[in-house]
């Protein structure tokens, strides 16, 4: 099995999940505890405490719920996996392009019919890798293009694929047609 062939998975990781929750967590204790002492009335310890382990186990819930998100890279599709399965088929991607926002890339796709899907992994947030994995998108895309995949048609025989922006135009059947004269016709 080629290298182009292997299915390859791409999830966030506990960290990338649980980093935002956890810094917005602390923005948001911080802002309170502020706002209680500006006001005369801060909350007693007991009370900050029951509210820090509520909104701690708040994080790990979503950071365990995020972590089914992610990628699989196949070698006729790009599949996006998460509540539901979408299955966008290398021919049907248009480009693919990182998008960065506060610092953090993140991979969008482009697809034929004029949509834009942000990927949620691969994302740079604490991935070292972030642009090797970016990297075997674009070749698997790449290799995609080269090589249209045949269509199965009735009784499942291969159909030529489609002819559309990513294809190559078809191939012209027999010799070429001999261009018209511009001598006018004998006796006119």
């Amino acid at each position: 099995m080629n290298s182009s062939d292997a299915v390859v998975s791409y999830r966030l990781g506990v960290g990338r999940c649980a980093l935002p929750g956890l810094v917005g967590l602390l923005g948001a204790a911080l802002f309170l505890n502020v706002v209680l002492a500006v006001e005369g009335d801060p909350l007693p310890p007991g009370e900050l405490g029951q509210l820090g382990s509520a909104a701690l186990f708040a994080v790990v819930v979503l950071t365990l719920l995020q972590r089914r998100y992610g990628v699989t890279v196949t070698p006729d599709a790009l599949v996006l996996v998460g509540e539901r399965h979408r299955r966008i088929p290398w021919a049907h991607i248009q480009g693919l392009e990182v998008r960065r926002c506060l610092g953090v890339g993140q991979v969008v796709v482009r697809t034929v019919d004029g949509r834009r899907t942000v990927l949620r992994a691969p994302m740079s947030l604490l991935d070292p890798r972030f642009e090797a994995k970016v990297r075997v998108l674009v070749e698997r895309w790449s290799a995609a293009r080269q090589t249209p995949p045949a269509r199965r048609g009735p009784g499942g025989r291969d159909r030529p694929a489609l002819p559309g922006p990513l294809s190559p135009p078809p191939a012209a059947a027999g010799p070429p047609a001999p261009a018209p004269s511009r001598r006018p016709p004998p006796g006119a």
